[in-house]
């Protein structure tokens, strides 16, 4: 059974439907590191979009699930922002737990092989078949960590560094095929191939050695913000990308990797195996209670016989 699923993450909405993927920045995270909260603004913004892909669901012609992540699972005022949901799309998402969203992100990017790196807008993880760690940083809180000008790369790099090693522990892990998911890793990808605009097709499957990610993160600290800005592939991330970057080889380094392949597929695939997976398990367990009924109901007419 086709299901639509959206993602509400911490700094985009992304929705799966029958066409490709689509995705709106709405940085819901934005100044929570500072308050703890979400903000009306980034909630009222993150509701309209929403409520817009539930509405392109509909015109699909497919059930709607959504889930949500970091932003919502650690904020103070959740119940707020998921009232608010409901009143503007008739949804509740599903809040996600560290470890399930690590586990739908390894489902979906690599069907169980090899490991994991998923860098979003307010948490990370590391999957493998042996560990599913999920930690509160991602791009938009590194950002908000960090958010003051450094006169040289390696100042802001030292910067971001440091708040990293207060939140990140590395487990031991045998030499694996490692995979990156998440709009970081796909952003440094279409840079490294440059592309002027994101090509799903061109960065799906393609590779990011750590020198290059390092490489990418001084090209884009030179460019500076406004330079970043001008870019059609940097516009919606041109204050965050550098933090992302930064992130990626900062676990990367730890974890030992020399290099990642780029996946299009991530959580949202894996969210919607999981979704099809409980509706046939439902859907068999109606049938088997329907059998059972007509089972009874055909042994109480024989006994009136």
């Amino acid at each position: 059974m086709a299901v639509a699923v959206i993602d509400i993450g911490s700094n985009s909405i992304r929705y799966m439907g029958k066409s490709e993927k689509r995705l709106e920045i709405t940085r819901l995270a934005s100044g929570m590191s500072q308050t703890g909260r979400l903000s009306e603004p980034a909630m009222r913004h993150t509701a309209s979009v929403v409520r817009s892909f539930v509405e392109l669901a509909r015109e699909e012609g497919l059930p709607v699930f959504a889930y949500a992540t970091s932003a919502v699972r650690d904020c103070s005022n959740r119940e707020e922002f998921l009232a608010l949901l409901h009143d503007a799309c008739g949804i509740t998402p599903d809040v996600l737990s560290g470890a399930d969203e690590a586990r739908y992100a390894f489902l979906g990017a690599t069907g169980g092989d090899g490991g994991l790196i998923d860098v979003g807008g307010g948490s990370s993880q590391i999957i493998t078949a042996l560990c599913e760690l999920s930690f509160p940083m991602g791009c938009v809180r590194a950002k908000d960590a960090a958010p003051q000008a450094y006169k040289s790369f390696e100042a802001k790099r030292a910067a971001v560094y440091a708040i990293c090693e207060g939140v990140y522990k590395f487990p031991k892990l045998s030499p694996m095929r490692w995979t990156a998911v998440g709009g970081s890793a796909h952003t440094l990808a279409a840079l490294k191939l440059g592309l002027t605009r994101y090509e799903c097709r061109r960065v799906d499957g393609s590779s990011l050695t750590l020198t290059e990610i390092k490489s990418l993160s001084r090209e884009l600290f030179d460019m500076g913000d406004e330079a970043r800005k001008r870019l059609p592939l940097l516009a919606d991330r041109h204050d965050v990308i550098l933090y992302g970057a930064m992130l990626l080889s900062y676990m990367m380094r730890g974890l030992g990797v020399e290099a990642v392949t780029v996946s299009y597929a991530d959580g949202l695939e894996g969210y919607a195996m999981h979704i099809e997976r409980e509706l046939k398990r439902q859907s068999a367990g109606a049938s088997a209670q329907g059998d059972a009924l007509r089972r009874d109901t055909a042994e109480k007419e024989l006994e009136r016989v």
